[in-house]
């Protein structure tokens, strides 16, 4: 009741998709959504148009969910312009989300756009995807997010450039959990090993008398 559109996912596994950032509001909301993991229903998607007057919509959109947009007409928070500064290229814009309760951020894309599924469809044909800037989407109320924005507030240009290790690994974050594939895996692993190396090191010295 209330749900003007039929709202998808597509991926490889079913329990990636039940996990998905993307599902979280529309949970919320009471909204049914169909998860799609049969590599021909990608391609199928694209040919769907409505069904019984109800339009299909994929949540990979950036405008998918009703008001979904709402707080990103707003002037960007001095986060947002950080991780976007941090993040260069490899994101057309980020933006505050509506869509997210949980997860600290997503990846959404324009309607013109291929998905995560295409890609890997097309990769596994032996075919290189073209290149796609999709929109970082962040939770505000999120605890790392908050946790960042405290940071960054007293942070100077040293501690800001140690920041952007965050960026780059909240972006890693979110294409794992969309089921992507990251350009180049071992430096995501040295990033968290620096990290983790750096979160342990504080521990020890607070444990010293």
């Amino acid at each position: 009741e209330g749900q003007e559109h039929i709202y998808y996912l597509t991926g490889r596994r079913i329990e990636a998709l039940r996990s998905s950032p993307l599902l979280e509001r529309c949970l919320d909301l009471g909204y049914d959504a169909l998860l799609l993991t049969d590599p021909v229903d990608e391609v199928a998607a694209s040919f769907l148009t409505e069904y019984e007057g109800k339009p299909f919509r994929s949540l990979e959109v950036e405008d998918a969910l009703p008001d979904a947009r709402e707080d990103t007409r707003e002037k960007p928070s001095e986060l947002a312009v950080f991780l976007k500064e941090a993040l260069g290229s490899l994101v057309k814009d980020v933006r505050l989300s509506t869509r997210l309760t949980s997860s600290p951020a997503c990846l959404v894309g324009d309607k013109e756009d291929s998905s995560f599924a295409m890609e890997r469809i097309l990769r596994s044909m032996g075919q290189t995807p073209p290149p796609v800037q999709r929109i970082l989407e962040i939770n505000g109320d999120h605890p790392v997010l908050r946790g960042l924005e405290r940071r960054l507030a007293d942070a100077d240009r040293a501690e800001r450039e140690e920041l952007k290790e965050y960026a780059f690994l909240l972006y890693d974050q979110c294409v794992l959990a969309e089921g992507g594939q990251l350009d180049d895996p071992g430096t995501f692993a040295r990033r968290v090993s620096r990290l983790m190396d750096r979160s342990l090191a504080g521990e020890d010295d607070l444990k010293t008398p």
